[in-house]
Parts: structure tokens; sequence; C-alpha cells
């Protein structure tokens, strides 16, 4: 029997407990003396060094059936297992039982999602069940806090002593070099030094009912002007270093600064074909893709062409996309002064966008279609679908278009209401709209219209609707208010699964809130 009554000695260091029986995470491979304890997070995350709130977020993705607390558990043990360091000490735990004790040998982190820890262990603990709940069945691993320890010492006295004495000592130095020496053995990379975004090249489809302008060496230029559609290719650069959410571009200061492939998102080939010949390298492009799915985005005010190049770039590669990325690009003057203009050009474009889509679904081997518009390109958007639904002999194909998703819609609420959603609710797998209460340039738009609301803002009128899925993206931090779907990493999050998964709202892990008994969603803070 132990005697409790002297106070125990506790060596320096973290403790752990591990729970040792075989779970879907977790296998243990057994050397007597030593074991290895191996985690692999690959079904539930795709990188362990994810920022915390974008690891949670992702492990909800992954875990639709689970609840609110067991993603947090799961997260919280994925950054545990991460963060476990070199002379660390275990218990082995079985419920509440501790069948040995020892410490942390090596640990190694083989790739994004797998830990390797190799125990010595200094023997088994031959102890009872302890008399109070401490080790939780629900985690892998977890941190014991002073309290817990003292617990666990209270019961078991000297002969958790006798194993104290056996572990290595470690002083607060010798404690510092072994976290480096740790931190040398986790060859993948490290949590504050990892791995560079390696950049590289991506090939865009376009279609544009832009006026052709003269070429300019390996680029075709567009202008501002209407004209009928044109199809073609281009090649975007994407540099070395490149951040998640962010379109690298030349500062200005009076005029923009040259720029620079190894630090810029650029334009570097647009090549303009006739449609015979679009069709046809177009078809042996999408089937070398993973998948034969398209991603096509739709710019809004104050777009150039090459702008809207750039933003599908960083958008397909950000995301990433595994099928053909391209763009449909109207004419906007790409002007601050040509507001009401872009918006009379953008109107006046929807049937040029009703002929590229009809051109991809008839006569291309393409499966499925998700369509991202943002802003006014919304207005582009959504007019030609309504169009497209009313034209029959696309009937068969409309099957193709999966994700429609309009991100801070500069429409009228009312028109969007009465005039297009009617037969926009009937197109594609799922609708989603995306608000702030933050984005400043649909309070500007609002106000120039006297109040009218656009269909992008939030607040006491959010727009909600039994066939679509309102998405309030105010709690989302972007330097720009109104282009949050393109620079946040949750938001970036939130769309992959979105248009790779089909998931819902709840399954993404959004709250729920209500708007007149109809729900809408919120990101979580």
């Amino acid at each position: 029997m132990s005697d409790s009554r002297h106070p125990v000695k506790r060596p320096n260091g973290k403790y752990y407990a591990i729970q040792l029986v075989e779970t879907k995470y977790k296998h243990t491979i057994d050397h007597g003396e030593t074991s290895e304890i191996i985690f692999d997070w690959s079904e539930i995350a795709d990188d362990i060094f994810q920022p915390k709130n974008d690891l949670t977020i992702q492990v909800a993705q992954n875990s639709p059936e689970s609840s609110t607390n067991e993603i947090k558990n799961l997260a919280k043990t994925i950054t545990e297992t991460k963060d476990i360091k070199h002379l660390d000490r275990i218990f082995g735990v079985n419920h509440q039982n501790i069948e040995r004790i020892g410490y942390v040998d090596t640990k190694e982190i083989t790739d994004s999602t797998t830990v390797k820890i190799s125990v010595n262990w200094i023997g088994d603990s031959g102890f009872k069940e302890l008399d109070t709940h401490i080790f939780s069945q629900d985690q892998e691993i977890q941190i014991l806090s002073p309290t817990a320890l003292n617990k666990i010492e209270k019961q078991f006295g000297t002969d958790i002593q006798k194993i104290y004495d056996l572990m290595p000592f470690i002083a607060v130095e010798e404690r510092e070099r072994a976290y480096k020496i740790s931190e040398s053995i986790d060859y993948v990379r490290e949590p504050l030094l990892p791995k560079q975004e390696p950049g590289g090249k991506i090939t865009l489809f376009y279609g544009t009912n832009r006026n052709a302008l003269k070429k300019d060496g390996d680029k075709q230029m567009y202008g501002a002007e209407l004209d009928d559609l044109q199809v073609g290719f281009c090649e975007v650069n994407i540099p070395k270093g490149h951040v998640q959410g962010e379109l690298e571009r030349p500062k200005r200061f009076i005029w923009e600064f040259p720029e620079n492939e190894d630090k810029h998102v650029m334009v570097n080939k647009v090549q303009s074909l006739d449609h015979a010949d679009f069709i046809k390298v177009f078809n042996e492009k999408i089937n070398k893709a993973p998948e034969k799915n398209a991603l096509l985005f739709v710019h809004g005010y104050r777009n150039s062409f090459e702008d809207a190049a750039r933003r599908t770039a960083q958008l397909a590669w950000d995301l990433p996309f595994s099928g053909f990325s391209g763009f449909f690009t109207w004419p906007s003057a790409a002007k601050y002064a040509d507001y009401l203009a872009d918006e009379a050009k953008a109107r006046s474009s929807y049937p040029e966008l009703e002929k590229f889509l009809k051109q991809l679904m008839l006569n291309t081997e393409l499966e499925h279609i998700h369509i991202i518009a943002h802003s006014m390109g919304t207005l582009v958007t959504t007019l030609s679908l309504n169009s497209l639904s009313r034209d029959s002999s696309i009937t068969p194909h409309l099957e193709k278009i999966h994700q429609l998703i309009l991100g801070a819609s500069d429409i009228d609420q009312e028109e969007f209401r009465k005039t297009i959603l009617p037969e926009f609710k009937n197109m594609g797998l799922r609708r989603t709209i995306y608000t702030s209460d933050h984005d400043g340039a649909l309070g500007v738009s609002s106000w120039g219209r006297r109040g009218r609301l656009r269909l992008g803002q939030s607040g006491k009128d959010i727009f909600v609707d039994k066939d679509l899925d309102t998405v309030e993206a105010s709690n989302i931090e972007a330097l720009d208010s109104h282009g949050y779907i393109f620079e946040s990493k949750l938001m970036l999050t939130d769309l992959f699964y979105l248009i790779t998964k089909n998931l819902s709202p709840a399954q993404r892990r959004l709250r729920e809130l209500k708007k007149e008994m109809l729900p809408y969603w919120l990101f979580l803070e």
C-alpha cells in the first residue's frame, strides 16, 4: 500500500496523459520498454500547422457528425500532438487506470498530418484505478495540470515517487535545449518556419465581350467597349512566397512600379482563339485535370481584363481548385467614375455570358461547373442564368451547374426577389449568397439609390429565402471590406468545402440564426 503522507518531489517537465487504446486516429507499436505512438490526422486535417481557427473549421467540416465539444477536443488534441517535445513526461493510461509512465525520447512529424513519438517507459505502474476522474477518454492526448498531478500523487504517494526518481532530470536550461533537440527532429517543417509557397503558373480559360485591341507581345489586349463573345486562354504567374488570400501587386506612388515575376501575381500570356479551336484545347486541358470540373469567376465593377485574370488565378490557386478554372469578363471601364456606365454595360453583357455558358455545357466534355460572381458581376450572372433556364435546348444540360455563389452582390434586393429569384431558385445544386454589414462599397451603392438595399448587405434587412443559403460574413476580417470573399482564409476554406463537397452551412459548422422563421448563417468568431 502506498504511503502518501510525505510530499512527492515531482521532476521538472510537461506532463501528458495518452490513452493507450487503439483509435482511428492513433495506433501504438509496442517494443517492451519502448513504444512508438503514431497519430494520423489525415482524415480530418490537411495540415496540422494551420492557425487554430482554420484547423477547428476544417476538423468540423470533415466531422459533420461530431458535436461542438468533440470538434473542439479534436482540434485541441491535434495541436497537442504537434507541440509535444523531447523529454516531456507521459502517463500511458487506459480509461482511469495508469498503466505505464515514461518520457518522450524522440518525436517525428513524417508529413503535414502524421506525428510519431517514441516513449521510453520507466516501468509498469501496477496502480489501481484513480479515485477521481482525471483522464478524458475522448482525448487521444491531454496536458495534465498541476491540480490533476496533485490528485494522482496524493493517491499513490511513494509508489509514484519511485518512478519519478528514475526519470531523467531536466534543469531549466536543459529543458530549453531539449526543446531545440525536439525541433531539430521534426523534419517536415516547424510551426515558426513553414515551407514557403513555391508559386508557379496557372492556365485559365476565358470568355469576354470586350472589344479586342492590338496584341502586346504574347498578350492579346482588350478594351472597355461592348463587342461579341470572344474566347481564349491566358497564363498567370503566382509568385514564390505567395500568401493565401493576398493578390501581390507592385506598389503605387503616383505611378505603378514595374511588375516582377518573383514578387507579383501577373498575366504572362493571353491567347485569343476561334470558337472551334477553343473547344478543342479546352477538352484537351480538362481531360488532363483530376476532375472534369470547371470554376468560372465573374468579376464586378472597376475591373480590367487583367484584373479579372489575376483575381481568378489567385482564387483558384488559394482554394485550391483541382479542375479547370476560368473567367468571364464584361467591359467594365475599371474606373471609379464610371459606376453607372459599368452597370449599364453589365446588364447589356448577360446575353454573351449566356452564350459562353451554353458553349461550355453543350460543346465540351465538362461534367460540372461552379460559378462564383462578385459585386456587380452577380447581376450579369443571374440575368444570364435566368435567360438560360428558359432555353429548352439547354435544359438537359442544366444539371451540370452545381454551386452558384454570389459574393457581396450589388443587386437591388426587391429586383432580385421579384424578377430574378423565381427562376434562379431552380438553378444549381445549391445557391449561396455571402453578405456583410461592413461592406463599404455596397453602403455607398445603397446611399446613391436613396437607401435601396443591396443583396449583399446584412443587418436587420439581410435577405433570406427558403431556396438559397444566406451566409453573413460580418465576422470575417479582410483588408478590403468589399473583397472579403477573396482575402479571408476562413472564407476560402468555406468556399472550398462548399464547392468540393456540397456541404450545407450546418455541415460547414456555421451558426444558424433566424429571420422571420427562415434560417441564415453566421461564421463563428
